[in-house]
């Protein structure tokens, strides 16, 4: 029997996994129709924001590119906030498209203070947008996404704040209309408790402005005709219909626990595990503050890794890039309750045992 314990995918509830698993609806029926409408305002207050939240088939990364090329044109410039692999994503990514990118870079497992960001801005004053993520997947660092908007926004008024919220939204308290944010985009695989698949593009009234107004960069991914077809209760594209109403079915769960008992949820299961591990002798890594996910330092990460899976079926994380063997990834999101703290320990109790 094997069990997720990653930071995405994550277990999913039974009732999103049998939504998932029926007959798919026909993209252009009433039904669906319906459906979609409803995932579309309960996106709105789990994003808690006033404006639209565009769906669209593909990955965080889809969704993330799709504003990226709505919002900028080549040669204007964004400032990127860069201390994990998917802030470096969203520079190679603006640069892929011609956009003039500068950075804040912080070590891997650092944070980055308002203040840093007010300094920069404050030097380049052309900036059109500001580009961060909240909860770093890769390191397990949240920074303070509501600090950041608020002194980009001092700074320059008419800037775009756009936040990478994939580990973020149904996670970690997060106000999008209220912190003044105008781009927060998620996948469905983390917080949300559905399968991968779909791309969910939070967008203020500034956001929409500039994306009515200026010229396609991508086809499939140009928000204006996602939202045009939004605005006729239609998907642009053919949909993953399943997913769809798998999300459907995940969103009600979340609106029946309360958004704020979600949030609670998470911080204390992640506050939880990481009590355990420091108490074990564990070595947490960097600045471990995100709840979707714990990361630990450990030479022998990739053993642990291996030894919680071929002994109790039990599916973790390891690190990327530079940081692969070194450390891994316990994932606190998504339906995870204080028990699968304690089965997860009961298992990595005895892979450490004698290692």
């Amino acid at each position: 029997m094997r069990k997720l314990f990653t930071p995405g995918p994550v277990e999913i509830p039974q009732e999103v996994a049998e939504a998932s698993a029926r007959q798919p609806l026909h993209h252009r029926s009433q039904e669906f129709q319906t459906l979609s409408h409803r995932v579309w305002k309960n996106l709105q207050t789990v994003f808690r924001t006033t404006g639209p939240v565009a769906v669209l088939g593909g990955s965080g990364m889809s969704g993330i590119e799709a504003c990226l090329t709505s919002l900028f044109r080549p040669a204007e410039t964004i400032l990127v906030l860069n201390n994990g692999r998917f802030g470096e994503r969203i520079t190679t990514m603006g640069r892929i498209h011609g956009v003039n990118v500068i950075e804040i870079v912080a070590p891997w497992g650092s944070s980055i203070d308002a203040a840093a960001v007010g300094e920069v801005l404050s030097q380049n004053k052309n900036v059109r947008g500001i580009w961060f993520v909240h909860s770093e997947t890769s390191t397990g660092v949240l920074i303070d996404a509501r600090a950041i908007a608020a002194i980009a926004r001092s700074v320059i008024p008419e800037i775009l704040i756009c936040v990478d919220a994939v580990t973020s939204i149904a996670i970690h308290e997060f106000e999008t209309s209220q912190w003044d944010i105008d781009v927060a985009v998620a996948g469905i695989q983390k917080g949300l408790m559905c399968p991968p698949g779909l791309s969910c593009c939070a967008l203020s009234i500034r956001a929409l402005d500039r994306v009515i107004t200026d010229v396609p960069q991508t086809y499939t991914l140009n928000l204006q005709t996602v939202l045009s077809h939004h605005d006729r209760g239609l998907f642009a594209w053919t949909p993953p219909v399943s997913l769809v109403a798998a999300l459907d079915v995940a969103l009600s769960l979340i609106k029946d626990e309360g958004l704020d008992s979600v949030w609670l949820r998470h911080a204390t299961v992640a506050h939880a595990l990481r009590e355990r591990l420091v108490a074990h002798g564990s070595n947490l890594f960097g600045n471990a503050t995100s709840n979707a996910l714990v990361a630990v330092e450990d030479v022998r990460a990739d053993e642990i890794k291996k030894r919680l899976h071929d002994r109790h079926g039990i599916v973790i994380a390891g690190g990327q890039d530079a940081l692969s063997g070194r450390i891994f990834r316990i994932g606190t999101c998504g339906s995870v309750v204080l028990q699968d703290v304690d089965d997860f320990f009961v298992a990595f109790a005895d892979v450490t045992a004698d290692l």
